[in-house]
């Protein structure tokens, strides 16, 4: 199993504070309100472990207080990135409202701030984890 991951960024240009958090199965990233520690709204980065075909397994981590891990009706070719480390990762502010973060420098989600949708290359399909980023 990967690593737990756990990186943070303060975006000036936005004033805003971005967490990016791993627990060896999934990776979200997530942007805080203003103070800096609630959560505003997050988007799925990607898993670093397999998809998950059992909706009581999802529920299992979920009321164990963690991430849900990816369900593979999700999942596609992007969704899984092993040995994902934490230099993989980059985050960048394109604009005045969205957040771009990139692994090994593809963009894998977009954080539109307006909206408070995030947009992944690593879904199949909209749904409970974000919706799709187009290529």
């Amino acid at each position: 199993m990967q690593e737990d991951l756990y990186l943070s960024y303060y975006l000036t240009e936005l004033s805003k504070s971005v967490i990016i958090e791993g627990d060896g199965i999934t990776v979200w990233v997530y942007v805080l309100k203003e103070d800096e520690e609630t959560v505003d709204f997050g988007g799925f980065l990607c898993a670093t472990g397999q998809p998950i075909d059992d909706n009581s397994e999802i529920e299992r981590y979920l009321m164990e207080g963690n991430q849900p891990p990816l369900h593979q009706d999700y999942a596609n070719e992007h969704s899984v990135v092993e040995n994902l480390q934490a230099d993989d990762i980059g985050v960048e502010v394109l604009g005045t409202d969205k957040i771009t973060v990139s692994i090994r420098k593809k963009v894998y989600l977009i954080l539109d701030l307006a909206q408070k949708q995030s947009h992944s290359i690593a879904l199949s399909q909209d749904g409970p984890y974000g919706m799709v980023l187009g290529e």
